[in-house]
């Protein structure tokens, strides 16, 4: 019985407490070739994500190698291997400049977003239904104009 018993000598192997393993957090670059395959980057310096100019997909940064990024491209967007580089950047070139517009297209000025809320206010303070609407609205009206005004 006492050969399958193991008795260890060292009694401060029994006292630790097993290590953890370290996660390291490891931050992968985006690299200009990647381009190349239809993939630009989100454009955070702290946490740069791929992110797919064909299907818009954002992906994650530990999928930030060139082979991960080219399986995701050869699975989704198969019928666009053979393009070459400047598809791609007449894509992105596209993309950056749809954005732009739009961002000045959508923006809102302070005071109209403060007279949405002077209205979103009144209806709250009425606490009924949101057809008690229809009686806000002269008094809706005269705030709005006060503050556009």
């Amino acid at each position: 019985m006492d050969a399958f018993i193991i008795c260890s000598t060292d009694s401060t192997s029994v006292s630790e407490k097993p290590k953890k393993k370290i996660k390291l957090n490891i931050r992968r670059q985006y690299h200009e070739d990647y381009l190349n395959i239809g993939l630009s980057w989100s454009g955070n310096v702290d946490d740069p994500r791929p992110w797919c100019l064909v299907c818009g997909d954002k992906l994650s940064n530990e999928s930030m190698v060139s082979s991960k990024l080219k399986r995701h491209f050869s699975t989704k967007h198969s019928h666009l291997v053979d393009k070459n580089a400047s598809y791609f950047q007449r894509l992105l070139k596209s993309e950056t400049r749809q954005s732009e517009k739009m961002t000045k297209i959508v923006t809102i000025s302070d005071k109209t977003q403060e007279a949405s809320y002077l209205v979103a206010e009144l209806v709250a303070k009425q606490m009924k239904p949101h057809t008690i609407v229809e009686k806000l609205i002269l008094p809706a009206c005269r705030k709005i104009v006060k503050v556009l005004f």
